[in-house]
């Protein structure tokens, strides 16, 4: 997955549904930040395994501010810790995000 999101071959994606692909940091920030998926409107990393360290990636990348749908569903280990709540007080959280 790491190959396709810094390939961009794929344009123009709207939507990604890599869910139980458990990512990590460095796909993550290459799917949001990399250029391949500039029209990318929906993600959903319904179990993907991810924890805090995923969260943040996707909180701190500017990309987040064009996604209108984020799902995130069945993570558990997202309920501890503050990188749920550094996602809800990130900057470039759109209004029109439905997150999941």
């Amino acid at each position: 997955m790491l190959s396709l999101a810094r390939g961009g071959g794929l344009k123009p994606v709207t939507s990604l549904h890599p869910s139980q692909t458990s990512p990590g940091p460095a796909c993550l920030g290459a799917m949001l930040n990399g250029g391949a998926f500039p029209h990318l409107r929906n993600l959903s990393l319904a179990v993907c395994g991810l924890g805090a360290k995923e969260l943040r990636v996707i909180a701190r990348s500017p990309r987040l501010k064009h996604l209108r749908r984020l799902d995130v569903g069945g993570n558990n280990a997202l309920l501890a810790g503050d990188a749920l709540r550094e996602l809800s007080e990130s900057p470039d959280l759109s209004p029109l995000l439905v997150l999941d």
